[in-house]
């Protein structure tokens, strides 16, 4: 990923159908570099989330077995804006104007504006307490964990009232501490996570200790090799059923490579 082009696929890995309408995407406020005791102490029954995301409740979303949608954080062409970076770019943005979902929002956008592609439907924007900024929102450093769970039958304003959680965390090494507000989300909610984490950061450390529970993924994984602007694309390997694997270790589920030749889910792409 490069940014604004960040995405991210959801794929069914079963054998039926399965309506994802309701499924929500969150991301883990704790920092797997830099450690909030705060929120390390509900673990293992909570993960809290200050910024969630949800595909549209109460519609027809059903993928297939097999079948996947791509969530963007903006459904834009990204070559067509792109201004080369020689000193940090390995590659080039992708198209993701074929996009299933975006979130278009500019609580999520890693700097500017966001655009919105009218052509994608957006994701439900249920909290983003935490905007902006590296360590925000599908940041290619990964150190703040993203993760898939089921709100299908949440209330939401119920949820908040008796899930909120005020906590005091630092957003980066040496800064002062400060308060947040994010949301108690049930670790029995959880359908899927991956562990990111980064060796790179120039602000926030190295891994120290995990932001997810072991029972979600007991390891972690790198999601650079360089750093930011670098065409890095993490995916779990398929095992030879040609499903993907899933064992809840991301050290032998996830690989990472550099793909300068990929370009991305253009307008038709799933007809190519």
């Amino acid at each position: 990923m490069m940014h604004p082009d960040q995405y991210i696929v959801i794929a069914n890995n079963s054998d039926r159908e399965i309506n994802v309408s309701g499924l929500a995407l969150a991301q883990a406020s704790n920092m797997n570099t830099l450690p909030c005791s705060d929120l390390t102490s509900l673990l293992p029954d909570y993960v809290v989330a200050a910024n969630i995301y949800q595909i549209p409740a109460g519609q027809n979303y059903t993928l297939a077995p097999g079948e996947v949608y791509v969530i963007a954080s903006q459904a834009q062409n990204h070559t067509e804006s792109y201004t080369p970076n020689p000193e940090k770019d390995t590659g080039i943005p992708v198209d993701l104007s074929g996009a299933d979902f975006e979130l278009a929002d500019n609580d999520a956008a890693m700097s500017g504006s966001a655009v919105d592609n009218p052509k994608v439907p957006n994701l439900t924007k249920v909290a983003n307490s935490m905007p902006g900024g590296v360590t925000a929102w599908m940041h290619p450093y990964g150190i703040r964990p993203l993760f898939l769970f089921d709100a299908s039958g949440i209330e939401w304003s119920s949820f908040k009232s008796q899930n909120g959680f005020t906590y005091n965390d630092r957003p980066k090494k040496d800064a002062a501490i400060q308060e947040y507000q994010g949301y108690k989300v049930p670790t029995n909610l959880i359908v899927d996570a991956i562990e990111t984490t980064s060796a790179t950061t120039p602000y926030w450390g190295n891994y120290t200790s995990k932001s997810l529970p072991v029972t979600v993924d007991k390891s972690y994984v790198q999601a650079t090799i360089e750093g930011c602007h670098h065409n890095t694309f993490m995916y779990r390997v398929k095992g030879t059923d040609g499903k993907f694997q899933d064992t809840n270790d991301s050290s032998v589920d996830v690989k990472i490579e550099h793909r300068s030749d990929f370009k991305g889910y253009p307008e038709g792409w799933r007809n190519e």
